[in-house]
This record gives C-alpha cells, structure tokens and sequence, in this order.
C-alpha cells in the first residue's frame, strides 16, 4: 500500500507542472505524506500551523484512546456465551462488529496524524491534508468512499486504479468503479495474510468491496437522494464482511452469527 501511495502521488508529479517545480524535499514529503503543496509553496500562517498542531495531536490521543478502550471491550463481548440466536448473544455480536469497526476507523486516524507530525513541526513546517474529512457526514455511499474516507488511500487508487481504467483502458465509469474497489479489496487483502486466512476470510474481506460498488451503483441507478442514516445504515449491515477478517486477524474469536 505504501509502494502504490507514493507511486499514485509520483503520477500526480508528473501530471501537473507547477508541482515539478518545488524542491525536492517538498516532493518527496508530497509523495510519502498527507500534504497539501499549495501551502508548501508558502510559509504556513502562525494562527494556522498552531490550530493544525492542535489538531493533529487531539485527533492522535482521541484516537488512540479510542484503539485501547475498543481493543478492552472486544475480549470482554467475545466472552458473552449462549446460543447464537438468543437476544443476549445477538446483542454482544452486534456491539462486537461495532467496537471492532470504531476500532479499525480510529486507528486510521491514529495513523494520519503520526503522518502529519513531521509536517507540521519541520524545520519548513506545512498543514497537512486530513486523512479523514467527518466521514460519518456523509450522505451517500459514494460521498463516504470518494470524498470523506481515508483520503489517502482514495490518491492513490485514484491515480493507479480509476485514472488508468478510464483514460488509458477507456472504460466507463462504471467499469473504472467497479476495478477501483477491486483494486481495493486487493489491497486490504494484506491485512489478513499473516493470520494464516481461510479461504473464506479472504473472500468475505473481498465481497465487502464489491458490494460497496454495487451499492454506489444501486444509489445512482435508483437516483436514491442523499440521506445520512441510510448510508450509515447500509455501512453497518455490509461491514461484517470487512470486521469479520480483522477482529480474527487480532486475536479475536470470529462473529458468531457468520460461522454459525
């Protein structure tokens, strides 16, 4: 994943010419960090770099709070025994996906912000880009995947995922969607490698991606109107597929109701 970021950022280079400008340091911080290179161009306003100094280290110790109290809540939800349609049990499996969702979100935050500290406290400091833009604001499926979450990992299947299938392989948009989250689910992939996955692990943790396509498509072919609680909700009910895969890579007994 690190190998494609930086090389989605190189294309980025090479596409814009006022970007081949800039000294090399800043083009190589370009290419490995969140950082927007219009303000590298200039010195960063005083008022400006203290809020963002405050921001990154507010997002860095929420987030990790956040990691630590989701990551002792699992053991405790993964010990609640019954059979695994009883209320009790139902209750638990669901606080579970989402102590284990919360968990995964809030150590991207984590990792964004340790991303930006060498930014904002270089010897040439710049506000960096958040890796995160208030995804749960999101009102469509595509909003949160497009726009608002990761926005990292959205540069870099933007540049080597979409950007090739639509200009250089002249698909639609559809198709460049579709090999977009494919691209994706290859990626994430990875995560589940070291666990020694199951075939079964390793294909729930790909159909998540493939459904969030055809969600994306199911809203604009139905021309659904934007609507904060159905996104979340369709987020929620599909993330089984993606939390199943990790919270066994962590340790953690798989969800009961999918192995039930």
């Amino acid at each position: 994943a690190t190998v494609m970021f930086a090389w989605g950022r190189a294309n980025v280079l090479r596409a814009d010419a006022r970007l081949r400008e800039l000294p090399f340091a800043d083009r190589l911080a370009f290419m490995l960090c969140f950082l927007d290179l219009a303000q590298a161009r200039a010195p960063a306003d005083p008022v400006e770099m203290h809020r963002a100094r405050s921001e990154v280290w507010r997002t860095l110790v929420a987030g990790a709070a956040v990691c630590g109290l989701t990551a002792a809540v699992l053991p405790l939800l993964a010990a609640v025994e019954g059979p695994p349609w009883s209320t009790t049990c139902v209750i638990a499996e669901l606080l579970k996906l989402a102590a284990g969702a919360i968990n995964f979100i809030a150590g991207l935050y984590v990792g964004s912000s340790l991303y930006a500290l060498p930014l904002v406290y270089g010897s040439d400091p710049v506000v960096p880009l958040p890796g995160m833009l208030t995804p749960w604001r999101a009102t469509t499926i595509k909003e949160w995947w497009a726009t608002r979450f990761d926005t990292g990992m959205q540069s870099v299947l933007y540049h080597n995922a979409y950007w090739p299938a639509r200009r250089i392989l002249g698909w639609g948009t559809a198709g460049a969607m579709l090999a977009t989250f494919a691209c994706s689910g290859v990626v994430h992939l990875t995560m589940v490698y070291d666990f020694e996955a199951s075939i079964a692990e390793l294909t729930q943790m790909f159909s998540f991606f493939l459904v969030q396509a055809g969600l994306v498509a199911a809203e604009e072919a139905l021309q659904l109107g934007p609507s904060r609680a159905r996104t979340l909700a369709l987020l929620f009910a599909s993330s089984p597929l993606f939390v199943h895969p990790v919270l066994a890579r962590m340790g953690h007994r798989p969800l009961k109701l999918l192995v039930a």
